[in-house]
């Protein structure tokens, strides 16, 4: 299996990095199966980076592909919540109970972005449990996931290759097989952890990516490759600006002197999203939103909802 070693120059060279080369977003770059490839190889070499580094606001990035990622499972099942629906359906409901189709999708999500790639027994029940799918569904995908894991082929041909076992897939079940792409993609490249990327590649308003398969065998493969580019150029560029917003967040807390506020910080540069009324022992719920208005005066977090109430902040 490939191995990551960062270099030390790494880290700052992909926070400074202002944009991939012009060729990689050039309008014919998917155009053919060939040139396809090579922009998907391109793309995830800068994606390797962000998927392995530990660069400030990482947990905020990967809150973020995780909610992406449930927009798109929600729009090939035919479900229209965006992103807004999908954070309130998470905040505004209360701990313990069910947050809807949606937040149950992010919630996987948002799990899968935080676990190393192994396909192990515990973590494969874990992900149907999250899902609501039954023990045995897809365990012939599971099987090949594993050998396409352990193989010697290039990480992303191992999950491309997987996803043409989709076309049999239940409808249910294809979050699940995106999550097995997603493992064996990082498997195979050597990343630390399972960042969401095929459901952010394969952006299809019904049907999702059995449907593709089945209803398009000579094209398939090719608006695959052209979408994981996509979903990879536009991953990495969130990971930078999330960098340069937390970087200066943290620059600026010395000069806050907000008595208390370390464990509100800490979570806005964690999770994607943090509610004034999120419980915090060290601040009152009016010292808290005096220090979110600060914030957002500061331009240091935007207010994510547009509501007057209920409101929700974020990097």
């Amino acid at each position: 299996m490939l191995r990551f070693e960062r270099p030390s120059f790494l880290k700052s060279f992909l926070m400074d990095l202002p944009y991939p080369p012009s060729w990689l977003r050039s309008p014919g770059a998917g155009d053919h199966e060939l040139d396809a490839a090579c922009v998907a190889g391109a793309a995830l070499a800068l994606f390797h980076g962000a998927a392995g580094a530990d660069l400030p606001g990482r947990g905020v990035w990967l809150d973020r592909q995780a909610l992406r990622a449930a927009v798109f499972c929600c729009a090939a099942a035919g479900r229209r919540e965006g992103e807004p629906d999908i954070r309130d359906a998470v905040h505004m409901t209360p701990t313990g109970e069910n947050p809807g189709p949606a937040g149950r999708l992010y919630g996987f999500w948002r799990e899968a972005a935080r676990r190393s790639p192994e396909l192990d027994d515990d973590k494969i029940s874990a992900g149907r449990r999250l899902l609501g799918l039954s023990p045995s569904t897809a365990d012939d995908l599971v099987a090949i996931a594993r050998e396409l894991a352990a193989g010697d082929r290039v990480g992303m041909v191992a999950a491309v290759e997987l996803t043409a076992r989709f076309a049999t897939l239940p409808a249910e079940a294809e979050p699940f097989a995106l999550w097995l792409a997603d493992i064996v993609l990082a498997r195979r490249s050597g990343w630390p952890i399972t960042v969401p990327l095929f459901a952010c590649a394969l952006q299809r308003p019904r049907g999702g990516v059995g449907r593709l398969v089945r209803q398009e065998p000579d094209t398939w493969r090719r608006e695959v490759l052209a979408g994981i580019a996509a979903a990879a150029l536009e991953g990495l560029a969130h990971a930078q600006d999330l960098a340069a917003r937390a970087r200066r967040l943290a620059a600026a807390v010395p000069r806050l002197r907000a008595k208390g506020a370390e464990p509100l910080l800490a979570a806005l540069l964690e999770r994607d999203a943090v509610a004034p009324a999120t419980p915090m022992p060290t601040m009152t719920a009016r010292s808290r939103r005096r220090l979110f208005d600060r914030l957002v005066g500061l331009g240091l977090v935007r207010e994510l909802t547009g509501r007057p109430t209920f409101r929700l902040y974020g990097l």
